[in-house]
């Protein structure tokens, strides 16, 4: 593959198909198998940790006396500090 400098503000269709099967899909190509593995990891660890947190959730409502509220806080404390709620546990 040669290197050379691609004018992508006079880029066509047929150009932008030609770049894309020679320099980007190869990438995509090498990476699908390690991709793939990733996405099964991140689905065996959300069913895991969806189960973990219904069982912490029904616990904890049973033994604080059936009060939600208890169970919404500290489901939400959980969340935070896994990071599932998009913020720093830091």
């Amino acid at each position: 593959m040669s290197e050379e400098a691609i004018d992508l503000a006079r880029l066509d269709e047929a150009s932008f198909a030609r770049i894309y099967k020679d320099r980007i899909e190869p990438y995509f190509i090498a990476n699908e198998a390690d991709r793939l593995e990733a996405v099964k990891i991140y689905k065996q660890r959300m069913a895991l940790g969806i189960a973990a947190a219904l069982a912490v959730a029904i616990a904890t409502f049973i033994l604080s006396g059936r009060e939600w509220g208890l169970t919404l806080l500290l489901g939400g404390v959980h969340a935070r500090g896994r990071g599932h709620l998009g913020l720093s546990a830091a």
